[in-house]
């Protein structure tokens, strides 16, 4: 039941709608929607209140942007090589400003990503059963996404690498 729901799973889910959004306004109409949604619908609920929600949002998102042509899609090179020898996310040391600019520079599947791997801890294979796409696929986005962060962290390590 949504209101089983505490504070920080309020935050949590707010937090992901804002990596779709990238606007804190729309990802409160986004929230609010999904919540509408849930409600609207028959006793038979799902177990998983934050996933469905997350799942409903996300749908929400991807059709509302997807009337106004604003969702862009992304190429999935699936025989893309992983390098795993990379530093992790987490160990990236950014300020607030760096985070701004990045965080601009992401596609908007890209921001999904991050936020589920980096914020929610999700494994790559609790991703891809989430966003309905193969695990290796996920690790592909997700070696991809760390060449372009770490890239955007530090441009000049990364062009002499």
């Amino acid at each position: 039941m949504v209101s089983m729901l505490q504070p920080e799973d309020w935050n949590g889910l707010y937090r992901y709608c804002y990596s779709l959004t990238k606007q804190s306004d729309q990802a409160y109409d986004l929230l609010h929607t999904a919540v509408e949604k849930y409600l609207a619908m028959p006793a038979q609920r799902a177990q998983d209140v934050k996933a469905y929600l997350r799942r409903i949002a996300r749908n929400q998102y991807i059709d509302q942007y997807r009337r106004q042509q604003a969702f862009r899609e992304e190429d999935v090179a699936d025989h893309a090589t992983l390098d795993l020898s990379t530093a992790p996310l987490e160990q990236l040391l950014i300020n607030q400003q760096e985070l701004d600019t990045i965080w601009k520079s992401l596609t908007d599947s890209e921001s999904e990503l991050v936020y589920l791997w980096a914020v929610e801890g999700m494994t790559a294979q609790d991703i891809g059963d989430e966003l309905s796409q193969p695990r290796g696929t996920v690790l592909s986005r997700i070696h991809r996404l760390r060449k372009k962060l770490t890239l955007l962290l530090n441009p000049v390590v990364a062009k002499e690498a």
